[in-house]
């Protein structure tokens, strides 16, 4: 047991001396398992790697553990211990009658325009030689072959036959060769790319213009196989390339891609374009909807809106179709959300917010994929799949016609130019590459990006938005999406090897779902706002029908000498202030009810009904706050109530007022003066003071049998006579 216990620690512990693992051996060296027990305890490794073969001047076998004899035109080279054949044939490896063993390594001519590519192309570190954009493996058993087009010329790099045409950039992938008579009728080239609304290093909005290597890499492929090779399977997918490019492009309409796409539309029947043809009132008052929705579960009836979202590569490959759950927030983190991502269905007349920080750093090392979003019309006649998917449309800012921008005025359909398309993208990182962008999938996630990525565009709003028809609460129009676009420019920092952004990795990206009640919520808010300012209308209309009156009882110390107007003019301003005066503070109120709100947010749950309940709820709790702290405590212990303080100051200045309301009824301040003077100086005005409160002076208010003491406000109730006395 001792022993083979070592024996185990032996196998897993002694790699090869040579540096390739345990299981393999350097070219030339035949792998022996065997070892006995006694070699096992003086040190004997496993595998063995021994020179038997090329003493036997034999070839190995391809898993180096069997030699064999080299038949045919093949020559046997002692040196590496294997099989040499001429240039352009492959070497096979024949095995035995019954099957168990190789026996023969023999030669194959390769199929033509296909060659063995030498070892001699790469040195000892590398085992891959890269030409047109290819990586070919070094392999004397497998054939190599040019893509489309092309041969190797005699330094086995791949070139154009003749009288063809090179597409595409080999930094970014696979090259090929194409007749100089399909090129495309737009143009034959095509990478100088307009970025409009890009941020630099100080957040400021800028113009940009760069040759994308992304876009020259497409372009030619894409738009000639669209444009002539119509029964070519790869015809639908260069058509789909040819739109993401226009994508890309800011669907630019005198872009090469999106003009390319327009004009094999005239003359092909079928072909999609990027955009709609339609007017944008047609887009917005689409009816295509067919079925119902509800506030809540009814029959026949829907609750929530589902959409599906169409994906594509940026090499026109479908991807299928997606359920829109939050490809729209995937940069968001929980934290910021307030919880996991939303489910798939959007509650019917729920308004839903949501907004985080992104962190772009994170959302570039993905993959750019390009999207079509539909609505699953549940109400059509046909089992769930593509004929019960109603296209969405989509509004852009970003949408430029040559130098205009008929989408920037910030809304959708308030004009008759705005314009409609297809496909968006959430966030390219392809586009702003600059030049080397050859990267696998696996590169990305593990944090690494491109050296030439110069700009980086993400959606920073979207928004769907659903409209109800006029003709009933329960339809609907055709959803639209609304996007826009930031671009950002980036640094590539060769110390940390690691993309940046230039102010900061975190910015704002707002969200907003919005179905069902625009048209219900724009209709309220207009209703709303008429009557509130009719309402105004009358108040300020009745105030100025009131009469108020001040009556100075101040009488002159000289006789023959007039009183000073000042303190009718301090008590009048007085009076004003008043008007506005509140018993709440509305500053108060409204951040009470703003916590509230913040900290109760529910994104799956609330509602129109549950939100209106809470603000309402919120602004009464704040009120009855208020007032509970202004009547037992405010205005007990710190400050008078700002009306008795009006009394008294209109008592010190020997004033009274008189307000009439109505024709026959009002009310009067009655604060005529317990003192001599009023028009006074602060020596008097403190004397006055003191014996007021030591009762020397008579008292405020009215003096009647039986009246209340003290008492300085009443009700008036006037006559007939008095009121036309009044008015004459």
């Amino acid at each position: 047991m001792i022993h083979w216990w070592f024996l185990f620690l032996s196998f897993s512990c002694n790699p090869s001396v040579f540096g390739y693992g345990t299981d393999d051996c350097p070219p030339g060296l035949l792998k022996e398992d065997t070892c006995s027990l006694n070699e096992l305890l003086e040190g004997c490794t496993y595998p063995t790697c021994t020179e038997s073969c090329k003493e036997q001047n034999l070839a190995l076998s391809l898993d180096k553990e069997h030699c064999v004899k080299c038949g045919g035109i093949s020559i046997y080279d002692k040196n590496l211990a294997e099989c040499r054949c001429p240039n352009g044939f492959r070497r096979d490896e024949i095995y035995s009658r019954n099957a168990s063993t190789p026996a023969l390594h023999e030669c194959s001519p390769c199929p033509a325009g296909s060659t063995v590519l030498p070892s001699s192309l790469t040195s000892n570190s590398e085992r891959y030689h890269i030409t047109a954009g290819v990586k070919f493996m070094i392999d004397a058993f497998s054939c190599a072959s040019c893509p489309s087009g092309m041969v190797f010329d005699d330094d086995f790099h791949c070139k154009c036959q003749a009288n063809l045409v090179l597409l595409g950039e080999a930094a970014v992938g696979p090259q090929t060769c194409i007749d100089e008579a399909y090129l495309p009728t737009v143009s034959t080239g095509y990478s100088q790319l307009k970025f409009n609304f890009v941020s630099d290093e100080m957040d400021q909005s800028t113009k940009s213009e760069i040759n994308s290597i992304i876009a020259s890499h497409h372009y030619l492929e894409a738009a000639s196989g669209c444009e002539f090779f119509k029964s070519n399977s790869q015809h639908l997918k260069n058509c789909e390339t040819l739109m993401n490019l226009c994508v890309m492009s800011s669907y630019d309409q005198t872009s090469a891609p999106c003009e390319e796409v327009l004009t094999i539309s005239r003359t092909r029947n079928g072909l999609r374009t990027h955009m709609y043809e339609k007017d944008s009132d047609d887009i917005l008052r689409d009816t295509a909807v067919k079925m119902k929705m509800s506030l809540r579960k009814k029959e026949g009836h829907e609750t929530a809106l589902t959409f599906r979202m169409k994906k594509f590569s940026i090499d026109g490959e479908f991807k299928g179709f997606e359920r829109l759950t939050n490809q729209f927030i995937s940069c968001i983190d929980e934290l910021s959300l307030g919880g996991p991502p939303h489910s798939s269905e959007i509650t019917f007349g729920k308004s839903l917010h949501i907004g985080g920080a992104c962190n772009l750093n994170e959302l570039m090392k993905g993959e750019t994929f390009f999207y079509e979003l539909y609505l699953l019309d549940k109400g059509a006649s046909c089992v769930e799949g593509t004929d019960c998917l109603i296209p969405i449309p989509v509004f852009t800012t970003s949408f430029r016609d040559g130098s205009s921008f008929p989408n920037t005025n910030r809304g959708y359909g308030s004009l008759s130019d705005d314009k409609f398309v297809r496909r968006f993208v959430i966030s390219d990182n392809l586009l702003g590459a600059i030049n080397a962008y050859r990267l696998s999938l696996s590169s990305r996630k593990s944090g690494r990006t491109s050296t030439g990525l110069q700009i980086f565009r993400y959606a920073s709003d979207i928004t769907i938005r659903t409209t109800i028809q006029e003709a009933g609460p329960s339809t609907i129009y055709v959803p639209i999406l609304l996007i826009e676009y930031k671009e950002r420019i980036y640094k590539w920092d060769s110390r940390n090897r690691k993309q940046h952004v230039s102010v900061s990795t975190g910015f704002p990206t707002g969200l907003n779902y919005t179905p069902g009640i625009c048209h219900v919520t724009v209709t309220a808010t207009f209703c709303t706002s008429s009557f509130q300012t009719i309402y105004i209308t009358y108040v300020i209309y009745q105030q100025c029908q009131i009469d108020v009156v001040f009556v100075d009882w101040e009488r002159p110390r000289v006789q023959h000498s007039s009183v000073s107007v000042w303190r009718k003019v301090l008590m009048a301003n007085e009076f004003d202030r008043l008007q506005t005066s509140r018993k709440t503070s509305i500053e108060f109120t409204i951040l009470f009810v703003t916590t509230i709100l913040y900290r109760t947010q529910n994104h799956d749950k609330s509602n129109v009904i549950i939100l209106f309940s809470l603000i309402f709820i919120s602004w009464a709790i704040a009120i009855a706050i208020q007032s509970v702290w202004r009547l037992f405590f405010f205005e007990r212990y710190i400050r008078e109530p700002k009306a008795q303080r009006f009394i008294d100051l209109s008592t010190l200045t020997n004033i009274s007022l008189i307000v009439l309301d109505s024709k026959y009824g009002g009310y009067m301040l009655h604060c005529q003066s317990p003192y001599e003077f009023s028009d006074c100086s602060m020596e008097e005005l403190c004397d006055n003071l003191r014996k007021e409160g030591r009762g020397i002076v008579a008292s405020r208010g009215l003096e009647s049998k039986g009246g209340p003491h003290n008492c300085q406000a009443y009700s008036l109730f006037l006559s007939d006579q008095f009121r036309t006395h009044f008015q004459s």
